[in-house]
């Protein structure tokens, strides 16, 4: 079973701390790294590209997309698992499915503007992580 408690003391570099801010600060540090330290450690390369390199020569436009409909909507709201737990935002996704038949028509409004206007709520770029303490030192990353 797993252990929902966040330590309140920390070993940082050798040194424990209970320095709240300096622990969500060294998880934000480590979160944001990981991914670079895991590519790396198995020597996997990834050659990122401005969109401007990846827009077509030709005169067709390539990339284009068709209105979502409130079905489509409703399909995705359904594959979602109904749990408390929450984003940003502080609504669970039981709320969500719950309210879909609710919901679905603002949100196919929302998602259709944001792609029509190539915007994408920078609310909505935020992520919520939650670490959960699984084995070893309780109190190492």
């Amino acid at each position: 079973m797993r252990n929902n408690i966040i330590p309140n003391c920390l070993n940082i570099n050798g040194h424990n701390t209970e320095n709240l801010e300096a622990i969500a600060n060294h998880f934000n540090t480590y979160f944001l790294n990981v991914a670079e330290k895991l590519l790396k450690q198995n020597n996997i390369k990834i050659k990122l590209r401005k969109m401007e390199e990846c827009k077509s020569k030709t005169k067709y436009n390539l990339l284009t997309f068709k209105p979502a409909t409130c079905n489509e909507v409703k399909c995705v709201i359904q594959t979602i698992k109904p749990k408390l737990s929450s984003g940003i935002d502080n609504i669970p996704s039981k709320v969500l499915t719950f309210c879909k038949e609710e919901l679905v028509y603002p949100l196919t409004i929302i998602v259709n503007k944001s792609i029509t206007q190539g915007v994408f709520p920078s609310a909505l770029k935020i992520s919520k992580i939650c670490p959960i303490y699984k084995e070893g030192e309780f109190n190492d990353v």
